[in-house]
């Protein structure tokens, strides 16, 4: 793992190093990005209090305090009720955000949209208080070496390699920015990051160049980990409620394809056995506190095990964001939507081949034009708390069309407004669902 500070260092000293514009371009970006999002963030923080406070109220009860009241007294023979009363209003729980963002090549589109989106959470926690912090992750040997200079050998495994234990593949877990820095420090980050995607952002599919920045070789990517990023973000998650005093740590992965497979373990003599659920029963086994977990034999049911791990020892709610790409979108839907209507669609088509792939059809062209017009579906993939299929791409993008409006009755103007804003939301999907689920 590579703190924020260090990660923050190379990412000035390599664009500083493109240009002797760096401060200058920065400073554009940072006030262009201010100017376009700082008064959704300040509406989105009052609307977070206001439910927050409507939660509340709503869990309040009125209780007894075995106080007599004096002025209720002389009532004693005809009202029992007689003692002074007191509202009392519950604590709501304290909620934290981890979250990771893959860095892996099919990601090229989404990164400028997924930097956006993720300094839009930032600034928002900040602003109510709510603790964050933010990593991606990848498992570039490049990215490695630049971080930690003559890394090699053993500090590449991260893992440990020992008789019957998982091989798992590195990983590298690199924070960005969280709610710990200080005000120059945060906004540095910002800054950086805002360098960041513009240099992913350009129109040329093949040839990415940003407004003002070329692709760091820091950023570079590489295949998708994940599995691997939950084992090892298990210590971060207890030691981040630890320091926060959290209720609630919410982790939230935004990633755009299947974790890497992870079918391989250690024999006694050093070498490597694989396994495969499909054919043999498989447990994975915490030796720590030994709490077991099967995993099943679907493609995805390693990952699927060590999410149910990772919840059972930290007590994380974990969200699955999946970016889907625009031209992938109904067989994004195909693997991974799951619901009632697709369930039931399934059980018929076992029992009549015909009606069945009619009525999954169906099914899968309305959540497709859901996705596209509400820019989410929401899926009970396996252990998740919450998993939210959005498009990728364009669909992840944060920009506004100006408020325009050639209304001038007050009922019309407020319905105009009010679908500006949902649109503002909906084009802010990873905050806006990500504050829904706190907001209690």
């Amino acid at each position: 793992m590579l703190f924020r500070s260090r990660v923050q260092e190379i990412l000035t000293k390599e664009f500083s190093e493109q240009t002797d514009q760096y401060e200058v371009h920065a400073n554009t970006l940072y006030n262009a990005f201010r100017k376009k999002n700082e008064r959704y963030i300040g509406l989105l923080a009052k609307e977070f209090e206001m439910r927050k406070a409507a939660s509340k109220f709503a869990k309040a009860k009125t209780a007894e305090t075995g106080d007599l009241d004096i002025g209720k007294i002389f009532k004693y023979q005809i009202d029992d009720n007689i003692f002074k009363r007191v509202m009392k209003v519950p604590k709501g729980k304290s909620h934290g955000l981890v979250l990771l963002l893959d860095k892996s090549g099919s990601m090229t589109d989404n990164l400028t949209s997924s930097y956006e989106q993720i300094l839009i959470l930032a600034m928002f926690c900040r602003k109510v208080n709510i603790p964050f912090t933010a990593y991606g992750f990848g498992n570039n040997y490049a990215v490695r070496a630049i971080d930690y200079p003559g890394s090699l050998g053993e500090e590449l495994a991260v893992f440990s390699k020992k008789t019957g234990e998982m091989d798992f593949d590195p990983v590298y877990l690199r924070e960005m920015i969280n709610s710990n820095m200080g005000n120059a420090e945060f906004t540095k980050a910002v800054k950086n990051i805002l360098c960041l995607a513009d240099a992913w952002n350009s129109s040329y599919r093949y040839s990415r160049r940003g407004t003002y920045f070329a692709r760091p070789t820091s950023d570079s990517l590489s295949n998708t980990p994940l599995t691997e990023a939950l084992v090892a973000c298990q210590p971060i998650l207890n030691e981040f409620r630890k320091n926060n005093n959290l209720d609630i740590v919410n982790l939230c992965v935004v990633h755009d394809g299947d974790a890497d497979g992870t079918n391989r373990f250690i024999l006694s003599n050093g070498n490597k056995n694989y396994c495969n659920p499909r054919f043999q029963n498989l447990i994975l086994v915490d030796k720590k506190t030994k709490i077991q977990n099967e995993v099943s034999s679907n493609d995805d049911g390693m990952r699927i095990a060590v999410c149910k791990w990772l919840s059972e020892t930290t007590g994380a709610k974990i969200i699955g964001f999946y970016l889907a790409p625009q031209n992938q979108v109904k067989s994004a839907l195909r693997h991974r939507l799951f619901n009632d209507e697709i369930d039931q669609a399934r059980v018929q088509q076992q029992k009549d081949m015909w009606r069945g792939s009619q009525l999954m059809s169906e099914v899968y062209s309305k959540y497709t034009k859901i996705l596209r017009t509400e820019k989410f579906v929401e899926s009970n993939n396996p252990g998740y708390e919450s998993f939210f299929i959005i498009p990728g791409d364009d669909g992840m993008s944060t920009d506004d069309a100006e408020f325009q409006t050639d209304v001038t009755s007050t009922a019309a103007l407020t319905k105009a407004f009010g679908k500006y804003t949902k649109a503002r939301q909906v084009n802010r999907v990873l905050v806006s669902r990500f504050i829904g689920m706190i907001a209690v």
